[in-house]
């Protein structure tokens, strides 16, 4: 007679993958050390910036000025320094989703709980349902990960942001420009520009003036209605009046900007003040732009910062035991000891658990081939919320595009094109009172919060689309089973004929795409409603609004469109063959792994598996199951399983 210690000793039992550091515990460690580089790199900035001068002191928002100089120059260091910044956010978002998903994949002890009582778990796919399942402790560090990226999606693309410093002016119009003393002398030392009309209207049409200071008007002499002096004569341009009006100032109410075309046409007959203007004299201005650094928004983001790394660790050194994050884990697992609540339902899927009669919930079920679609995989339920979700926030997006395009005029799609992508113009600022000027009394911090805001529901669609995509691919990967011989992907520690290629379940060749299309929404978002900073030299308090742009919200709709489209197709693909689709369910998969002898099979998991009717045991030896055949997992010969066939 041979002991239980002998037997174990002759079986190649694999090792236990919570005692080592490979596969998924090594994504873990690499997780826990970026976020612990971000945050050394944070932290030390954010203790450098304080060497740096302070914005003013009676702001409400304190900030450091980490450059300034030429806006040119500040829009290029601008967009290197927020490429950091995105790519520190994605290093952090991506350790926290893998720890995530990781936290809320059940262990075979959880999903034994589950079994006998009656209730089945995800296996392989993000699931919020795991979480009602699984102990409090893993719960709550997979709270704190969700929790600590709330505010990367609010505040890290605005720790850093630029100000534009915009000139008051004054526009003074005169036949003869030497009745102005000052002016004139500037002219005479050539501190002023003589500019064409046309040169004119192009320097001065612009929202906010950096470039320009004092432009005297030259008009023809004796004739006009304000030969009498030039104070009548003079306008004061504040920056937050919008001021460039005046260059229509004889002409409707619509909008200067689209009467600008025409009046550059005509430029040798412009009359802003009623007196045809020959050319002007212009004063420049060096153009002064900054890049702020904000020590509060950098301060959140640092807490968050070792929250992620410090949950990362915990788990990586006290790892679950046996966790079942992909399918090929929780197969092997199955095989190696059956699962003792799912015997004799060999061909049961996911909806047939679902929507099965309790009454009549056991025993041999009659094979009908069908080969179903790859939408199949994934619940009705979630399917629901997902096009309830997406439905409510392209709904919104519409909306808000009707009231911004409304709020223009002429509002036709040249006009909205004109406007530019993502560019800052008086027409599109929130917050307009009059259509002259804009009223910003908001502190940074709000402003920042609502143009962040679509970033964060944009994210919470993600995490869905995302699951929709896994679910469907995991559903693919299991149906290959039912047409060709393959070894098993697992998580970690692949032995002999096992894999470990993907990232956890999104193969690389679909993962990479939907990031890439993530970050390319992301910036349009951006682009769409964005922060307009801007201060006076003479008036140091930050002005701050929201400015959006109807191009860049058309771009997103149609790019939404595009994933949408995208995830439909896929879902109306069919699986390769005709395996009952078990989806992430952890009983129909369990249930598709028993043998026919009812004996554990701790050797097959490391060999080639094909699905199909089981009629050899594992060393080859024929099997007779009577009436009723038995289909599932084997290293050996499986035959097709037969239409109308009795299978259990």
């Amino acid at each position: 007679m041979i002991s239980l210690t002998d037997a174990e000793d002759q079986l190649e039992i694999p090792p236990t993958r919570s005692k080592s550091y490979a596969g998924w515990q090594s994504g873990l460690l690499i997780g826990a050390s970026s976020c612990l580089l971000v945050f050394t790199i944070n932290l030390g900035v954010t203790i450098w910036s304080t060497t740096l001068p302070q914005g003013h002191p009676d702001e409400k928002h304190i900030r450091r000025i980490l450059i300034e100089g030429p806006c040119s120059e500040m829009r290029r260091y601008n967009t290197i320094l927020h490429l950091v910044v995105n790519i520190f956010s994605s290093i952090l978002l991506a350790a926290s989703n893998y720890g995530m998903q990781c936290l809320s994949a059940p262990t075979r002890a959880d999903v034994d709980k589950a079994h006998f009582r009656g209730k089945w778990m995800d296996i392989g796919i993000p699931s919020i349902g795991n979480l009602f399942a699984i102990p409090r402790k893993r719960v709550v560090l997979w709270a704190l990960l969700l929790l600590s990226s709330v505010p990367l999606h609010f505040f890290y693309n605005s720790v850093i942001f630029s100000s534009l410093s915009a000139v008051d002016y004054i526009v003074a119009t005169t036949q003869k420009f030497q009745d102005l003393k000052d002016l004139w002398n500037s002219a005479r030392e050539k501190r002023l520009e003589n500019l064409t009309v046309s040169e004119c209207m192009h320097k001065y049409a612009v929202v906010f003036q950096t470039q320009r200071s004092h432009v005297l008007l030259v008009g023809e002499p004796g004739s006009g209605p304000n030969r009498q002096g030039i104070l009548s004569l003079s306008t004061f341009v504040s920056f937050y009046h919008l001021g460039y009006r005046w260059i229509c100032y004889s002409l409707s109410d619509y909008p200067c900007r689209s009467m600008l075309p025409d009046l550059k046409k005509h430029s040798d007959n412009w009359k802003p003040y009623g007196t045809r203007i020959k050319y002007c004299l212009s004063k420049p201005k060096t153009e002064h732009c900054r890049l702020n650094f904000s020590p509060p928004l950098v301060s959140i983001i640092i807490i968050c910062n070792a929250i992620k790394a410090a949950v990362l660790l915990y788990t990586a050194f006290r790892p679950p035991t046996e966790p079942l994050l992909v399918l090929g884990d929780a197969i092997e697992s199955y095989l190696t000891t059956p699962d003792p609540f799912s015997a004799n339902e060999c061909l049961i899927s996911a909806n047939n658990i679902i929507l099965r009669d309790k009454k009549n919930s056991t025993g041999p079920r009659k094979w009908v081939p069908v080969q179903r679609l790859w939408a199949s995989a994934v619940t009705m339920r979630r399917w629901k919320m997902s096009i309830l979700l997406y439905s409510a926030a392209v709904a919104s997006m519409l909306v808000c595009l009707v009231v911004g395009i409304r709020a223009l005029q002429p509002n036709d799609f040249k006009t909205l094109w004109n406007l530019g992508f993502g560019a800052v113009t008086e027409l599109t600022l929130i917050g307009l009172s009059d259509g002259n000027g804009f009223q910003a009394n908001a502190t940074i911090v709000l402003v920042v919060l609502l143009a962040n805001l679509p970033q964060f529901i944009f994210s919470i669609l993600y995490f869905q689309y995302n699951a929709l995509f896994t679910g469907m691919l995991a559903a693919k990967e299991w149906s290959n089973f039912g047409y060709k011989r393959k070894g098993l992907r697992v998580s970690s520690d692949p032995k002999r004929y096992q894999r470990s290629r993907y990232f956890l379940q999104l193969p690389y060749r679909w993962g990479i795409p939907l990031i890439l299309m993530s970050i390319l929404i992301h910036w349009m978002l951006s682009q769409s409603l964005f922060v307009v900073a801007i201060e006076n030299l003479d008036d140091p308090t930050l002005y701050s609004t929201c400015g959006y742009s109807p191009i860049a919200i058309i771009a997103v709709t149609l790019a939404s469109g595009v994933l949408l489209s995208v995830i439909i197709i896929t879902g109306f693909r069919r699986l390769p063959s005709t395996i009952p689709v078990v989806g992430s369910c952890s009983l129909a998969i369990a249930a598709a792994c028993h043998h026919p002898t009812g004996l554990p099979q701790p050797e097959e998991p490391f060999l080639p598996l094909k699905w199909g009717v089981i009629v050899m045991g594992s060393n080859g030896e024929a099997i007779d199951t009577g009436t009723v055949g038995h289909c599932g997992f084997s290293s050996n010969y499986v035959e097709e399983p037969q239409a109308g066939a009795q299978y259990a």
